[in-house]
C-alpha cells in the first residue's frame, strides 16, 4: 500500500465505510487519513483531510491560529484543487516536459 508522504511523515491511506452515527465523510488521526467512498466527494474529503496532516506536520495545531479561519482555508484549497485537478495536472506535465 502506497502512502501519502506529508513532509517527510508517512500517513496511510484508508478508503473504508465509516459507521453512520459518526456523522462524518472523513477524518485523518495520527498517519492514518480514513475517507468514506460514500462521500458526496470523496476526492475533495481526501484532500481536506491531507491538509488536516500538513497543518499537523506544521505545528499550525500549536499555534493560536482560529479554527474556523483553518477550516475556511482547509475547505477552500481542497475545493481549489478538486475542482482543477485535470488542468493543474495537464500544466504540471506541459511544463515538465518544456524543461528537458
Amino acid at each position: 500500500m502506497k502512502k501519502l508522504n506529508v513532509l517527510g511523515s508517512k500517513v496511510t491511506v484508508k478508503i473504508k465505510k465509516i459507521p453512520d452515527d459518526r456523522n462524518q465523510d472523513g477524518y485523518s488521526y495520527g498517519d492514518e487519513i480514513v475517507i468514506d467512498p460514500r462521500a458526496q466527494d470523496p476526492f475533495q474529503v481526501y484532500l481536506h483531510e491531507a491538509f488536516h496532516q500538513l497543518n499537523d506536520r506544521l505545528g499550525i495545531y500549536r499555534t493560536t491560529v482560529n479554527k474556523d479561519l483553518e477550516h475556511i482555508w482547509i475547505d477552500t484549497a481542497a475545493t481549489f484543487i478538486a475542482e482543477n485537478i485535470l488542468t493543474i495536472y495537464q500544466t504540471y506535465n506541459k511544463l515538465k516536459k518544456n524543461n528537458r
